[in-house]
């Protein structure tokens, strides 16, 4: 082979490699023979140290590992925290929001319902001229520049605020308005709104607007501008300053975070807030009637119903009624009073604004409201007291009340939770647990009954009802040519437009009458019909009067979890007026019946409702307002103040005990008594 030709030979290839590693091996042990020595470790303690060092970064590795995980973990708790507050905002925004027209829609329904016609109103509006459209109203921006127009500015402070809104109402103001979009002006503007509640007459309050109406400064002879610094609990109308200087013999201990109750001997303008109203006791002497702290579901001037029925009914009987509203303030004394009637207040707290109907309460919302109960309790609620819970959005607060005043917990469930879509998951936890804490579970029908039974053994079926007097005065319609078919209530996600939407085209010579407020409703079938009218909302007061002009009325739901669990209050009142009712064959409707007729479709809805028009029962129309006046919220009284009576006994002193005085003990057949009987 040739010197020049490559090895392309793999085995010739693998022998060169083989000897040119040996060779080299070879070398490096020649020239490692011919280096010197190290020199020996002078320093035996460098391994020690180097190992010591070594050690200890490993410590500090560790330590920041753990760190880390914990940092994590941090991050995972405040990830589903924020998930959690994201719902709750994103909640609260569509039910606020809807749409903007819906939301001016409700304000002007608002105004129509508590302000005269005619009035003056001033509106925190923003520039918006469409909220000065107030109907019979003449509605003028707040603030307001020399000549009237938007200001174009809000006021520096609170004290500019108050100067501004007095000088409107000395040059003919009568009312302010702030739409929801405004809310804020409370929390901002602190002093103004303590000023606003002081000294001016909140008058409507719901999720969409406040209106107050306002008085001058010869009316309120306090007037004066507002220190930020000093504020006052609200008595009534009244200042704890005012009644000093009034002379009111009153003496307070003075502490930090709220005031210590009234001494005993104390005249107070306003006297049952403060002292319970004493009763004969059974050995002799007087025994004060136990308090009633309410965490309702709904507003005291919200839609008038089971909520406020029983409260009013408690107060009656002489005890002493805290109602808790919802209007939440985030600044100011931990809790406010508005007489509503005797023996019964609204109290609103401090705290953070929430949605309670489908929302959560933080941790920290959660302190902000325990914290001005126990002013509350402090004050006000001392001795012995129960609180009646109708909405697990409040169970974290009775709960923490219930622990720390000894308070027993009775859940008036009304309402079957789950089935409300924009409840905040956590809320359906809650329930449950409060199902589950709950000294006594009140539910509304069977249907509600079984599913608290699968978390308490101790629950009672307490329908709903009526006032039968207020319902049975309305006066006799006589029938016109056109017969009007009609409901009254919320007309909200459960109720079914389209049906009514079917009927109304089936029968062009019946009139339809749909009152209630229409938020969350789908009125798309219903648009456009002629013989279909929605009047909105209307006050407890004039329902008797809408439902004397029914010939038939109706209750057109949806057949969902929640429609099916209920027992609706209305089918009482509508009975207590002898109106004729035909209602979807919902189970508590179904026991109801003969006296309801039943249908599903929008043809059967059609042939009992003729059926109605042309053969009228007396028998039937006696039948109903008998069942009426057997079923009014002074007989579920009966049977609820014993029930929580017996909870509250077993928490007093011995040889106490509840008076019940006026009310007649209930047996299990009269809490069930709602089925009708034979004509």
């Amino acid at each position: 082979m040739p010197a020049s030709a490559p090895l392309t030979d793999p085995y010739i290839q693998r022998r060169s490699r083989r000897a040119n590693a040996s060779t080299h091996g070879a070398a490096s042990n020649w020239v490692g023979m011919l280096r010197p020595s190290p020199a020996p470790n002078r320093n035996p303690s460098k391994p020690s140290a180097v190992r010591t060092e070594n050690e200890r970064l490993h410590r500090k590795l560790a330590q920041l590992q753990a760190e880390m995980r914990m940092l994590k973990s941090r991050q995972e708790w405040l990830e589903s925290e924020l998930a959690t507050q994201r719902h709750a905002r994103q909640v609260l925004e569509a039910v606020l929001s809807g749409t903007y027209a819906e939301t001016v829609a409700r304000i002007r329904e608002s105004v129509r319902h508590s302000v005269p016609r005619n009035a003056v109103v001033l509106v925190v509006s923003k520039g918006d001229g469409d909220l000065l459209k107030l109907g019979g109203c003449e509605g003028r921006h707040f603030p307001q520049d020399k000549h009237g127009a938007y200001a174009g500015y809000h006021p520096a402070d609170s004290t500019e605020a108050v100067e501004h809104l007095q000088s409107l109402v000395d040059g003919g103001a009568q009312y302010l308005l702030l739409p929801n979009v405004a809310f804020w002006w409370l929390e901002h503007y602190r002093a103004f709104a303590e000023h606003l509640e002081q000294l001016h007459e909140r008058i409507w309050q719901d999720d969409c607007c406040l209106i107050y109406r306002l008085r001058r400064a010869s009316q309120n002879p306090a007037v004066q501008t507002p220190n930020p610094e000093r504020s006052h609990r609200v008595l009534g109308t009244r200042t704890r300053a005012d009644l000093a200087q009034s002379g009111a013999s009153r003496r307070y201990t003075g502490e930090k975070g709220g005031m210590a109750a009234p001494i005993a001997n104390c005249q107070l303008p306003i006297a049952n807030q403060y002292r319970q109203p004493p009763v004969p006791a059974h050995g002799g002497g007087t025994q004060p009637l136990p308090n009633i702290l309410c965490f309702p579901i709904i507003d005291w001037d919200y839609r008038f119903q089971r909520p406020q029925q029983f409260m009013r009914q408690f107060a009656a009987a002489g005890h002493r009624v805290f109602y808790l509203t919802h209007a939440f303030r985030r600044s100011g004394e931990p809790y406010l009073l508005r007489p509503l009637a005797t023996n019964l207040n609204e109290v609103s707290l401090r705290g953070s604004r929430f949605m309670v109907r489908n929302g959560v309460l933080d941790e920290e919302s959660r302190r902000e409201l325990i914290s001005s109960l126990a002013s509350l309790q402090r004050d006000c609620v001392a001795g012995t007291t129960a609180a009646i819970v109708q909405s697990a959005f409040w169970w974290p607060v009775a709960e923490a009340a219930a622990t720390d005043f000894n308070w027993p917990v009775v859940y008036d469930c009304m309402d079957l939770c789950s089935g409300f879509p924009a409840n905040h998951p956590l809320l359906l936890d809650q329930e449950r647990e409060l199902i589950t804490r709950a000294d006594l579970v009140v539910a509304s029908s069977p249907q509600l009954k079984a599913v608290a039974e699968a978390y308490n053994s101790n629950v009672l079926v307490l329908r709903n009802a009526c006032d039968y007097a207020h319902f049975a005065s309305a006066p006799a319609n006589s029938r016109g040519e056109r017969p009007i078919i009609g409901y009254y209530g919320a007309i909200a996600e459960w109720f079914d437009s389209s049906l009514v939407a079917e009927l109304a085209k089936r029968r062009p010579d019946w009139d339809f009458v749909l009152v209630g407020s229409t938020v969350a409703a789908d009125l798309g079938p219903l648009s456009g019909l002629p013989n279909v009218s929605l009047p909105g909302e209307k006050p407890y007061g004039e329902i008797p009067a809408w439902l004397a002009r029914f010939d038939v009325a109706i209750l057109p739901f949806k057949r969902t979890p929640l429609t099916e669990a209920v027992n609706p209050v209305k089918a009482y009142e509508i009975f207590a007026a002898g109106k004729p009712l035909v209602s979807v064959p919902l189970p508590e409707m179904r026991a109801l019946a003969p006296l309801v007729r039943l249908a599903s479709t929008a043809r059967e809805f059609e042939r009992e409702i003729e059926r109605e028009l042309l053969q009228p029962d007396a028998g039937l129309e006696a039948g109903r307002r008998r069942f009426a006046r057997e079923n009014t919220w002074e007989s579920r009284m009966e049977a609820l103040a014993p029930a929580v009576g017996g909870l509250i006994s077993r928490g007093l002193a011995p040889g106490l005990s509840w008076p019940t005085a006026g009310l007649a003990s209930a047996s299990s057949s009269h809490v069930q008594r709602t089925q009708p009987s034979a004509r």
